[in-house]
């Protein structure tokens, strides 16, 4: 609807809205409901198309993005929204709490969302199951017979994007839930998405006799980005997870919790693979990528666990995966936690190129996002 509504009058409604919405206590829940939905809704599944696929963004999307009426509704309906939640929290269906995650995604509004989150889970213990049972539905929802590999790319990646948001709220009681026993099919799909699913999707999509790690770094096809950017998001929930579990644990603390959840991911691993040849995130299994990238077991190990937990096995395997370097890079500016990991740290980057600085000083240098050098 923004694309048909000329500039100047879109700015003249948003302008009004903000002045509307900046007094939650004038405004009816049902009312506050109701817009909140509709708006969040929009700019949720617009942020999602639009990391999905980086073409979709216009000229139009950039000036809308940046008028001060937009910005300003963004944050004005953030306001009503915690307003809702702590006055009304019983309100706040798990649609609008997982559109509210998507849409305000970023340091900008981390220590925000996280209050949030906790303030909405205290005063709906069950939630946070709803959510997450919610996503395993749809994330099943994304691939079938009757679905093509592409579209079965496009809807998964926006399904483990969003767990990956969900998850990095930090919620306590969502995160609980998430390693927790009931959630063991979830687990169980994210390690099958990893190691069936995507190769079996790259299988179907490749038109090239190279690699797969050259594909995915020479841009030879737009699927290939989504289908890192999708093991990106599994490995960015792993380590929530394993931050979470393991985060204020001694010896003397119980390791009950985070000895199931580990043992349930090295039980859902490929049976017997070979492991001869393979390449760090393109064809090696979820707990060897994860080992080589954080070195699980050693964490493992100073939290109690002596023998290095039962992913101490895949130690061994990952120091022998191969690393190309190419696709460490393209970690770099992905908004992930795998950007900081020992492996990216120690991977030679490219240096960009610099932004040439006119007489009158207005130019100014920057650093070249990696994506577009593809």
């Amino acid at each position: 609807m923004e694309n048909a509504i000329p500039t100047d009058r879109l700015d003249r409604i948003q302008s009004h809205l903000v002045s509307v919405l900046s007094r939650p206590s004038a405004i009816e829940t049902s009312d506050a409901v109701r817009f909140l939905s509709s708006y969040l809704g929009d700019l949720s599944l617009g942020t999602l198309r639009l990391e999905s696929n980086s073409n979709t963004r216009t000229k139009g999307h950039a000036i809308i993005a940046k008028l001060r009426s937009s910005i300003a509704l963004k944050d004005t309906a953030l306001g009503l929204l915690e307003h809702l939640a702590a006055t009304s929290a019983e309100s706040v269906a798990p649609s609008l709490f997982v559109d509210a995650v998507v849409t305000y995604s970023g340091s900008k509004y981390d220590a925000r969302m996280r209050a949030l989150a906790n303030t909405i889970f205290a005063a709906n213990p069950h939630l946070p199951q709803e959510i997450l049972t919610a996503l395993q539905t749809a994330t099943q929802s994304c691939f079938g017979p009757r679905i093509s590999p592409n579209d079965t790319l496009k809807s998964l990646n926006r399904a483990m994007r969003t767990l990956a948001l969900i998850l990095h709220t930090s919620d306590p009681s969502l995160l609980t839930d998430f390693t927790g026993p009931n959630n063991a099919r979830g687990i169980s799909v994210l390690a099958q998405i990893y190691e069936q699913l995507l190769p079996s999707v790259a299988s179907a999509l490749s038109q090239s006799s190279r690699p797969m790690a050259q594909a995915l770094v020479r841009g030879e096809a737009e699927w290939a980005k989504t289908w890192l950017g999708i093991k990106i998001s599994i490995l960015d929930v792993l380590r929530d997870a394993f931050s979470f579990l393991s985060s204020k644990l001694s010896p003397s603390d119980d390791l009950a919790p985070l000895t199931a959840f580990t043992s349930l991911l090295a039980v859902a691993q490929s049976a017997s693979p070979q492991y001869d040849q393979k390449t760090l995130l393109v064809d090696s299994p979820l707990l060897v990528d994860y080992e080589r990238l954080f070195h699980l077991s050693a964490t493992l190990r100073t939290r109690g666990l002596r023998d290095g937990g039962p992913t101490a096995t895949f130690a061994s395997i990952a120091e022998r995966l191969q690393v190309d370097n190419a696709v460490i890079r393209l970690l770099v500016n992905s908004g992930s936690e795998l950007e900081k990991t020992p492996v990216v740290r120690r991977t030679e980057l490219p240096v960009p190129h610099p932004v040439p600085v006119d007489p009158k000083g207005k130019g100014r240098a920057r650093a070249t996002h990696v994506w577009s050098v593809l």
